[in-house]
């Protein structure tokens, strides 16, 4: 059981990445097979590891998936671009 005091408020990152204050009610899933969530009043599951305390804290959790995301891409910009060498070689 969870020792968290229900409701609180917490920030989280809609998928557009701004930065949201929601209202979580009561605990959500805590299942050792699926994500532990809590859940808002409308029902909705918010992944412990999405909740943040401040919209601060939001903010740096995006920036740092961003820069995840940037590197994924530059890795796949240069799988695309040795590729694209090899074409060339053989013209």
């Amino acid at each position: 059981m969870s020792k968290t005091k229900y409701p609180y408020t917490a920030w989280v990152l809609m998928p557009s990445f701004r930065p949201k204050e929601i209202e979580i009610v009561r605990e959500g899933s805590r299942s050792l097979h699926y994500q532990q969530t809590d859940r808002n009043c409308s029902g909705k599951h918010y992944a412990l590891s999405d909740l943040h305390e401040t919209k601060a804290a939001a903010v740096s959790s995006g920036l740092a998936k961003l820069e995840i995301q940037r590197e994924a891409q530059a890795k796949r910009q240069a799988s695309i671009d040795k590729k694209a060498a090899e074409l060339a070689k053989h013209q």
